[in-house]
């Protein structure tokens, strides 16, 4: 069978169905669906040829390498390249059972005062709902000493991002029953699935402005949440007399070894459910000025 555009382009038919050719990046994602597009396109790599029902082959096409986009081609593939095994490597189940027990270490370190947590807690036993809320810039420090809710199966909302996969890694091994999404993406089904667990669990917990910010601003989910399943909101704040912070958006921060750590809940807050949308945002905006004094170095 004779593909185009001369001897650029050698395909084997195996049948009498006409082939549809696409560019792919080398790691299997369809660019272009036919031999012009390809060609006509600032840089080439490989062509595969697929047929309906038969399986995809590929056919090696001569590489153009004066092509302006060449390099940039070659560049975006590296990157994904990259991503993929990153994501491969902090998802990896050795990789996360040293990461969850280090922490555990590391934070075992620190000399941890907790305050006003009996308050919420008389409230779950008494059949109440609590919905435990922090910034993302503070959530370090109560890795290691959640985990003795774990018998709530509490729930947690995390982001479907490779860096999100590892957080929930851990989180899972503490106790945390990870539900997976973010306002950026399946946002809506995590939403409705954390308010199912919270109405069963009785206990949850959610990042007010994760997972990419901007910090210190509260995202409408929290206020959502807490109306639908009925929960109180407690905040909940984390500080340290000796820290590092990071350059992030959030200037995380992460407690020296042997550090002072403090955890201070906060009053349980009753959320009603809003009437219109001018009384949402007030509640909305009555808990980010509430909270956002407690960050550190961002205001």
């Amino acid at each position: 069978m004779a593909a185009g555009h001369g001897d650029r382009t050698e395909a084997l038919e195996r049948n009498d169905r006409r082939p549809v050719f696409m560019l792919t990046s080398g790691i299997g994602t369809p660019k272009y669906r036919n031999p012009q597009q390809a060609f006509g396109a600032n840089f080439i790599r490989k062509a595969c040829v697929k047929r309906e029902p038969a399986s995809l082959m590929c056919a090696r096409v001569k590489y153009r390498k004066n092509q302006p986009g060449a390099d940039a081609f070659e560049e975006d593939t590296g990157m994904s390249m990259l991503r993929k095994i990153k994501f491969t490597l902090l998802t990896s189940k050795p990789l996360l059972f040293f990461i969850y027990h280090f922490i555990r270490l590391y934070s075992a370190t620190f000399r941890l005062t907790v305050e006003n947590e009996r308050t919420w807690f008389d409230h779950i036993e008494s059949g109440g709902r609590v919905l435990l809320c922090v910034w993302h810039q503070q959530f370090f420090s109560a890795i290691r000493y959640f985990k003795k809710y774990h018998r709530y199966s509490p729930s947690l909302m995390i982001s479907r991002s490779g860096d999100g996969e590892f957080i929930a890694g851990v989180a899972n091994r503490t106790g945390w029953d990870t539900v997976r999404g973010s306002s950026s993406q399946g946002g809506r089904e995590a939403l409705g699935e954390m308010i199912a667990k919270l109405k069963k669990s009785s206990l949850a917990a959610h990042i007010l402005d994760g997972p990419r910010g901007p910090a210190g601003i509260v995202k409408p989910g929290v206020i959502r949440l807490a109306s639908a399943s009925g929960a109180a909101i407690v905040p909940f704040y984390a500080r340290a007399d000796n820290a590092w912070y990071f350059k992030s958006w959030d200037r995380f921060m992460l407690p020296k070894p042997f550090a002072r750590v403090t955890l201070r809940f906060g009053d349980m807050i009753s959320i009603a459910t809003p009437r219109n949308e001018e009384e949402f945002e007030y509640q909305r905006t009555s808990l980010e000025t509430l909270m956002r004094h407690e960050l550190k170095g961002l205001f």
